[in-house]
């Protein structure tokens, strides 16, 4: 397969001749060493954590727990398996907190994280009682609705249907005798 780029230019005597340039090739080798080279110096400053979040009662999952590498802005939610992957973990010792509604929350200390290594970790949450104080709640609503804006709607398109169909507004109003409109008479009618 040939990788050469060809064109054409003028020789010293003045007549097209066609030139293999070995320079792109070259070039691109470069590129493509640098670009590994930094890949792999990239990947040794970092590790990953990896595990489950279960039940410590039943065993099972606990999905999206939050599993987080405190000091860091780095943590992960647990899947439908209770599974996690922290990613980009930079090397060296760490606290790794999980958490979940209505479980105690779990540390971990002095997790060793090492360069283009996953170190596992699970952890097992022990449910917890949560206490809530006693809730009142009162409510009061008037006995009687001054203003409502239903109401006035409803009113002003019986009023329009009365005079559409020749009837006195103020005694369709009254009786509801408009056939098709949905009127009662209420207090914001009568006000």
């Amino acid at each position: 397969m040939k990788l050469f780029i060809h064109y054409f230019e003028y020789d010293r005597n003045g007549y097209i001749c066609e030139r293999t340039d070995n320079r792109w090739r070259c070039m691109m080798k470069k590129m493509l060493c640098l670009m590994c080279i930094g890949l792999f110096l990239f990947a040794a400053e970092f590790g990953r954590i990896t595990g489950r979040v279960i039940d410590a009662e039943t065993g099972e999952p606990l999905v999206g727990a939050d599993v987080i590498v405190e000091g860091t802005e780095l943590g992960a939610a647990t899947d439908a398996n209770g599974e996690y992957t922290v990613l980009f973990v930079p090397v060296g010792t760490h606290r790794v907190v999980t958490s979940y509604i209505s479980y105690d929350p779990f540390t971990y200390t002095n997790v060793v994280v090492n360069a283009d290594q996953t170190t596992p970790l699970s952890f097992r949450l022990q449910p917890t009682v949560i206490e809530v104080g006693e809730v009142v709640v009162e409510a009061e609503r008037p006995m009687v609705v001054h203003c409502s804006s239903g109401n006035r709607v409803a009113g002003l398109w019986a009023v329009w249907l009365a005079e559409r169909r020749g009837v006195e507004p103020a005694r369709a109003l009254e009786l509801g005798a408009l056939a098709g409109s949905r009127t009662s008479r209420t207090s914001a009618d009568s006000v």
